[in-house]
């Protein structure tokens, strides 16, 4: 397949997973063309599918990802250096929009492995708009599956607005645990309508993230 010939498969196939996602064709596991790396978890979300598009359209061929030596100096990350050498070794397994997409969006904090824990300054974030907590306790396989599920949120989450901040474990507990039959339908009324769209696109996002770290475990354990 020629150069221009490819670039239009890729382009068919984006326009093609934008018409499964609004629902115009049936939801199977069909082929697309394209790089081997590109499949429908991959644009499952807009925000991917935004994120994807402006990657292609500025990213020449080949499409090289950064090695481990170049991640290991570049990713934004904080705590333990045996997570951080682990982190670079594996993005590079992954698509390379997501690779870039981490380095640039992604701020990483890692305990575990050579340090349990620190008080010091708070890290400088920058501008970047996504925060992943790694903890490198328990087993490898828990550690893959943990952090590939999170840069796939990363990926596929619509990126928040620049002051707005994570709710903190009681707004999480209180939103997302709190028995909906306990509530009055009359005065609770506001807060039961957040809590079931905030446990609507909770759901959908963890669906879709495990989707993706599945495909992308799969991926590795055939290299």
């Amino acid at each position: 397949m020629g150069e221009k010939d490819r670039g239009e498969a890729v382009r068919l196939a984006l326009s093609e997973l934008d018409a499964l996602t609004a629902g115009r064709l049936d939801y199977c596991e069909r082929m697309i063309s394209g790089p081997p790396w590109l499949s429908w978890a991959l644009c499952a979300s807009e925000a991917a599918r935004s994120k994807l598009r402006s990657w292609f359209e500025r990213t020449p061929r080949p499409w090289p990802s950064p090695g481990a030596p170049e991640l290991f100096k570049t990713l934004h990350f904080t705590g333990s250096k045996g997570l951080l050498e682990w982190l670079a070794k594996l993005l590079p397994e992954l698509p390379p929009p997501v690779v870039e997409y981490a380095v640039e969006k992604i701020s990483f904090l890692g305990v575990g492995f050579d340090v349990r824990g620190w008080c010091g300054a708070r890290p400088d974030l920058g501008d970047r708009p996504f925060f992943i907590a790694l903890s490198g306790d328990g087993q490898p396989h828990d550690l893959l599956n943990t952090a590939l599920h999170e840069i796939a949120h990363g990926w596929l989450m619509t990126e928040p607005v620049p002051d707005q901040v994570a709710g903190g474990a009681y707004w999480h507990r209180t939103v997302f645990d709190t028995p909906l039959e306990i509530l009055r339908p009359k005065e609770d009324a506001e807060f039961l309508a957040i809590a079931k769209e905030k446990r609507r696109d909770l759901a959908r996002n963890e669906r879709i993230a495990e989707a993706l770290m599945l495909e992308w475990c799969n991926a590795i354990k055939k290299k």
